[in-house]
């Protein structure tokens, strides 16, 4: 299994100034309460990385509580709402939309740059290495318009599909181009449409069911096909040494903060191999020494506040390096393949 250290990390709104951060939680906070409290059907669940039913109680958030589960480690919210629902909620919300018009349109260019171009640099690069003849692409479930417009313009695969897309397309300006929309949920396709290879960027953070999807996902994958994963990770650094302080754990952008663990039995279990499975975040360190800053009082290990106090730039770079080369910065990613099947 590959580790690549690469300047990736989708967090980007841990580098923008926290009044729309604020702004952007305190919107959240309303829509959950109007959406997922206000009288909505919520549903038990077990792990949904291990489908361990051992757990213990962890935290709340936002009103929704959190369970750390004892069998792999993932961190996840049950009850829950139902993955119909969490999609009217990105549709309609009011927080996605601040997000949408003003944090994500203010920082797209940049975004795009530093982020989704080297995306589509690794996509394309695993795809000559390990399935090069591949050129039926879908990106599912998305959140990003600067990552769906990087892939198209790379002009590598001969057809793209855009899947379920939580975000407001302009459905003829893609279809000039050659791109699919299909505003329907991944268990909703017709059998004959199979891809080579598929993006699941931040989708298992904000499934209800991920069991289900998965089970889905494994039949709109050609055998040897090849998924590209990406979510943030509980067994990184900032989320065990904040954890229910986390600006990154909220509802329902987090109701799954899988371990690593736990997501390498959840893709083991659908049939895929892992090839590669690296932790290239960049703002660990930044993340909880902007925390300590803000509230000096916060409790921390006496070991990290020792080096925030103590050590210069250069070593908590290097302390950073050190976290993106063991797998233990949050910010994960996965390249799965699809086995072959057994004769």
């Amino acid at each position: 299994m590959k580790t690549i250290v690469q300047y990736d990390d989708i967090r980007e709104f841990e580098l923008k100034p926290s009044t729309p951060l604020n702004t952007y939680l305190k919107l959240t906070q309303g829509d959950v309460r109007s959406y997922f409290l206000g009288g909505a059907a919520l549903s038990d669940c077990q792990c949904p990385a291990c489908l361990s039913g051992d757990r213990s109680k962890s935290f709340t958030k936002f009103g929704l509580q959190y369970w750390e589960c004892t069998g792999c480690g993932t961190v996840y919210v049950s009850p829950r709402p139902d993955d119909s629902l969490i999609n009217e909620y990105y549709k309609s919300s009011k927080a996605r939309q601040f997000w949408n018009q003003q944090l994500a349109t203010a920082t797209e260019a940049k975004r795009r740059e530093t982020l989704f171009k080297p995306r589509v640099q690794w996509i394309i690069e695993a795809v000559e290495e390990y399935l090069p003849s591949a050129w039926r692409f879908a990106d599912i479930n998305t959140i990003h318009h600067p990552f769906l417009a990087e892939l198209i313009e790379s002009d590598y695969f001969r057809e793209i599909t855009v899947l379920n897309p939580k975000i407001a397309l302009e459905e003829a300006d893609y279809q000039k181009r050659g791109i699919r929309i299909v505003e329907k949920p991944i268990d909703a396709l017709p059998p004959d449409n199979l891809f080579d290879g598929v993006s699941l960027f931040e989708v298992v953070d904000r499934l209800s069911d991920v069991d289900a999807f998965f089970s889905a996902l494994e039949g709109v994958i050609v055998p040897g096909g090849l998924c590209f994963l990406t979510t943030i990770s509980i067994s990184g650094f900032d989320l065990q040494v904040l954890w229910e302080r986390s600006n990154s754990i909220f509802p329902p952008d987090r109701i799954n903060v899988p371990s690593l663990e736990g997501l390498v039995l959840l893709s083991e279990r659908h049939g895929f191999d892992c090839l590669e499975l690296s932790t290239p975040g960049l703002l660990d360190i930044e993340v909880v020494a902007n925390a300590y800053k803000e509230d000096p009082s916060i409790n921390l290990p006496r070991f990290v506040r020792y080096i925030l106090d103590n050590r210069d730039p250069g070593t908590l770079q290097s302390f950073q390096e050190f976290l993106q080369l063991n797998r233990l910065s949050s910010f994960t990613r996965m390249v799965l393949r699809k086995k072959q099947p057994t004769a």
